[in-house]
């Protein structure tokens, strides 16, 4: 399996760990609970290196502070109100992004709205925002955008998660005229969740 497209799930149960690779989800049976634990700390820490790594040489950029101190997972879970004549290909690009890491996912709004895509994002430092874009696919030119996109301090879902039990989800409005208040908003419903590292691990 390789890293870039390895994903840990949540689990119902504290000896099981699943696994996502691509479309195939694998579930393990550790032998206890502190398996569990172990496996799915340096199956995560791995997955995280290997993502500041790529946005590294992606960017052309080298952290000065190498030390992870949390994650952000992210779940597009549903569109609405969004206006057929907006969606005028049939074909969209939706980008996440937190600072300068992105995960790019090829849709087709006009034929589905419930969407499900997952992403996670490393962090060193809390000073970023979450982004998340509506783009038109061009084959020879530029992606353009269709939308305003939406945007969420990652400060903020920190803030927010320590007096929240269990993941956020926050309706995101991305507004083709923020003029005329009477339309229906354009709306990404997405799922938070915040995992901070004990600096002392």
């Amino acid at each position: 399996m390789l890293l870039s497209d390895l994903k840990v799930l949540p689990s119902n149960d504290d000896i099981t760990l699943n696994v996502k690779h691509g479309n195939d989800t694998v579930c393990f049976r550790c032998v206890n609970s502190n398996a569990r634990r172990l496996w799915k700390t340096h199956l995560e820490q791995a997955i995280d290196m290997y993502a500041i790594t790529v946005s590294e040489q992606q960017h052309g950029k080298v952290s000065t502070n190498g030390n992870i101190i949390g994650r952000l997972l992210i779940e597009v879970m549903s569109i609405q109100n969004f206006n057929s004549k907006t969606l005028d290909s049939n074909s969209q690009i939706l980008r996440l992004s937190l600072g300068e890491s992105y995960e790019l996912f090829e849709v087709d709004l006009t034929k589905k709205s419930d969407l499900h895509l997952t992403a996670q994002f490393p962090f060193v430092h809390t000073s970023l925002s979450f982004t998340i874009k509506l783009l038109k696919k061009n084959l020879f030119s530029p992606d353009v955008p269709l939308l305003e996109e939406g945007i969420v301090p990652l400060s903020e879902l920190i803030r927010e998660s320590s007096n929240h039990r269990g993941p956020l989800i926050k309706p995101l409005h991305l507004r083709k005229d923020v003029r005329d208040k009477t339309k229906p908003v354009g709306t990404v419903t997405v799922k938070f969740a915040i995992q901070m590292f004990d600096a002392s691990m």
